[in-house]
């Protein structure tokens, strides 16, 4: 049981958007959706997003420790992992099932509905194997470009996988897609700083190690910016409802907590500082919240 628990803390590690708890699944099912077509089915279908991210997600982020075993050991993690509890095989094969399951799950899912989710999630699902998976000797995540490039596909055809289950509307879920690239970008400047030190003695060439990390955060301020921007400019052209402008709350947070504080700081991190970079994830899980509640209102 203990072993158990500890398995699915690793699938449900790091914490995001997309689980434990699937913010990013209700955000579009609440885009998607109409406060006054709430029924029964809805409420099944919102349930049925809601487990595919999570078992998704589950499915590459375990699959992303089983691979990073070494490089988790140099940067000092205690898991199942790197203390031998589990055996590298026999986490390979709960790797293999949970994107089995996840297989099954989005296939059914594409016969029921009609639309072609499996394209999305086979790309999805390719891409994040050859994620962590060692290819000619070398890891998609190892190198930096090789891990934007991840990012670039991995983020939008995600966000596809999950936006099909609800609706068939591909211009929302296009500007959806664009929206979560630029949120993928501002995570992955500052997902490899922590790691730095195990990185550089495993000899990867990821962005925390060949970057400064000023160049990092500056970069990562940059991408939320734009991030903010096409979720306005969607707003203007009419993709989202214009109750979205409501985002501008959050968007003003980040910029006063984050991106104000580190300018008159001349950009220096400190640890006196992480309130002010958690503003950055505050403000996303704000912003996706009010996204989706006022296109569910004011549809």
């Amino acid at each position: 049981m203990k072993n158990i628990k500890e398995i699915i803390k690793l699938c449900i590690t790091p914490f995001c958007i997309f689980s434990p708890i699937p913010i990013f699944a209700i955000t579009l099912f609440l885009i998607s959706s109409n406060i006054k077509l709430l029924s029964i089915e809805q409420i099944w279908i919102l349930i049925v997003g809601c487990i595919a991210s999570i078992v998704f997600t589950g499915a590459a982020n375990f699959w992303n420790h089983v691979n990073d075993i070494e490089e988790d050991i140099l940067n000092g993690k205690d898991t199942i992992l790197t203390n031998g509890t589990l055996k590298k095989n026999t986490a390979i094969s709960i790797s293999a099932a949970l994107y089995l399951i996840s297989l099954i799950i989005i296939t059914l899912i594409s016969i029921e509905t009609g639309r072609n989710i499996l394209l999305y999630f086979t790309l999805w699902m390719v891409i994040t194997w050859l994620y962590s998976t060692k290819i000619i000797g070398l890891k998609f995540k190892s190198h930096y470009i090789t891990e934007i490039i991840t990012y670039i596909i991995a983020y939008p055809t995600f966000t596809m996988s999950i936006w099909l289950i609800f609706s068939n509307d591909m211009i929302k879920g296009l500007a959806l897609s664009i929206i979560m690239c630029f949120l993928s970008m501002s995570g992955l400047m500052l997902k490899d700083i922590k790691d730095i030190k195990g990185d550089t003695e495993a000899g990867l060439r990821t962005l925390g190690v060949v970057f400064p990390v000023k160049t990092l955060f500056k970069s990562s301020c940059v991408f939320l910016t734009l991030y903010y921007i096409y979720i306005f400019f969607s707003i203007i052209i009419g993709i989202f409802n214009v109750l979205s402008f409501v985002v501008i709350v959050p968007f003003l947070y980040f910029f006063k907590k984050t991106i104000i504080h580190f300018i008159l700081n001349n950009w220096n991190i400190g640890l006196k500082d992480a309130p002010n970079v958690k503003a950055m994830m505050t403000s996303v899980f704000a912003s996706l919240l009010l996204l989706g509640v006022s296109n569910y209102i004011g549809w």
